[in-house]
């Protein structure tokens, strides 16, 4: 199972021929830091994110969970405004991708 995404189309006719059908995918760990004051950091994970959809999609997942805030910068009630705002520019661009991949 670790390595269905090199072929999703294999896995969605494995696990129909067993009855299941995947709901949804977890997004993957690099993914998870799309609140990072880093920049390329943020974008690594958002990159991380999006390329997990279309393989989503094609296994028949119609959701991607993912952790919105979730930075390993950790926040304080002072920044937390700042960090709230990345990851809304982050959700922006990972709504985007997800739309595209039917997601």
């Amino acid at each position: 199972l670790d390595d269905w995404p090199s072929d999703p189309d294999q896995m969605r006719r494995d696990l129909r021929a067993q009855g299941l059908q995947v709901r949804s995918v977890h997004s993957p760990v690099p993914g998870w830091d799309i609140a990072a004051r880093d920049g390329a950091r943020r974008r690594a994970a958002i990159e991380a994110t999006t390329a997990c959809f279309g393989q989503s999609a094609q296994v028949g997942a119609d959701v991607v969970v993912c952790h919105p805030n979730g930075s390993a910068d950790p926040f304080t009630p002072e920044t937390f405004r700042e960090s709230w705002a990345r990851t809304l520019d982050s959700l922006a661009i990972l709504a985007e991708g997800a739309r595209r991949a039917g997601v």
